[in-house]
């Protein structure tokens, strides 16, 4: 009940996202999902959360993704490093487009409309549904 209400009123104060989801300002971004993972299942309103609680979990997790977490993620990458990070984000893209990769439940995505200059927008997937599964044979 404390951390439900905790997260709440995040939104309305000057609570930082790391400290809604109890991690460090260097934490991993693996760190950064268990986290929110555990966080998450302690403020859901399935589980006795609010809303109002759950959303503030979900802002500041979106918070953290997309600044990045840690102090390597606050220095500008060198430009072999954004090399490297465009490479692995069209290949990801590309898996999107073959149908090979997929959001799971809790991932924090970020959109944006097919038009130029459009801000990014984050949305949390809730949850995911197979619409066709493909069979190898009989």
């Amino acid at each position: 009940a404390a951390a439900a209400a905790a997260a709440a009123s995040a939104a309305a104060t000057d609570v930082s996202p790391e400290e809604v989801l109890g991690v460090s300002a260097d934490c991993s971004m693996e760190e950064l999902r268990v986290a929110f993972r555990r966080r998450a299942r302690q403020l859901h309103p399935d589980v006795g959360g609010t809303p109002e609680a759950f959303r503030g979990l979900r802002e500041a997790y979106a918070e953290l993704r997309r600044r990045g977490s840690g102090a390597a993620a606050r220095r500008p990458p060198s430009a072999r490093e954004a090399r490297r990070r465009r490479a692995e984000w069209d290949a990801w893209e590309e898996e999107v487009r073959q149908c090979r990769a997929f959001a799971v439940e809790h991932d924090v995505l970020y959109w944006r409309e097919d038009i130029e200059g459009a801000p990014w927008q984050p949305a949390v997937v809730l949850a995911v549904q197979v619409v066709e599964e493909l069979s190898s044979g009989p």
